[in-house]
């Protein structure tokens, strides 16, 4: 994580908005759109601003013919899973925990969970194991890519089934144990580590 100490900070704030959302309302269309925009907030600051892992290779192209830094050449920032499957992986793993009718466990968090989080927070999300809950699976999800308008109009055209395109779902017949990087497969975008 690259993430600075106020952005982990931010973290944990909208991992916490996003859980007592989820726990504490009614869910419906305007409780479902606060708690996308804090998992895509929480997504962002998880990372941190500079924490791109990824980029196209026409993103890349770009960018050496710029020779700019990423954040100036025109590039769209770009989540490899889309933060409305993420958001629904946050509201399985909550409603499945939830309905066990137990309260959550007390957060005990290994050296590799804590990597990149500060004392303080560490500390709060052990005081609030539903944001942890949220946490755990948003750090696991969430991976950004630079990728180019070029790139990004491959996805409008690539559909699933029932003609929607994968700009912000996952290709037909994709489930959570498959590749990541499945929508980039399909509309032959290539991807390599920054």
């Amino acid at each position: 994580m690259t993430a600075t100490a106020s952005e982990v900070k931010n973290f944990f704030w909208h991992c916490l908005v996003a859980a007592k959302l989820m726990d504490e309302l009614m869910e419906n269309t305007v409780t479902k759109a606060h708690v996308l925009h804090a998992v895509r907030m929480a997504t962002l600051c998880a990372v941190g601003r500079k924490g791109v892992q990824y980029a196209s290779d026409e993103a890349r192209v770009i960018k050496e013919s710029n020779n700019k830094h990423w954040e100036q050449c025109n590039l769209i920032k770009e989540h490899i899973v889309p933060v409305s499957v993420v958001r629904a992986r946050v509201y399985s793993e909550l409603k499945r925990s939830r309905n066990g009718n137990h309260d959550p466990d007390p957060v005990t968090l290994s050296d590799r969970d804590t990597q990149g989080l500060t004392l303080e927070v560490i500390g709060e999300f052990q005081k609030n194991p539903r944001a942890w809950e949220v946490a755990r699976i948003i750090r696991e999800w969430t991976l950004l890519a630079w990728i180019t308008k070029n790139d990004e109009a491959k996805f409008d055209d690539k559909k699933r089934h029932g003609g929607i395109s994968i700009r912000k779902v996952m290709p037909t017949g994709w489930t959570e144990e498959q590749d990541k990087f499945a929508r980039y497969v399909a509309c032959g975008i290539v991807l390599s580590r920054i």
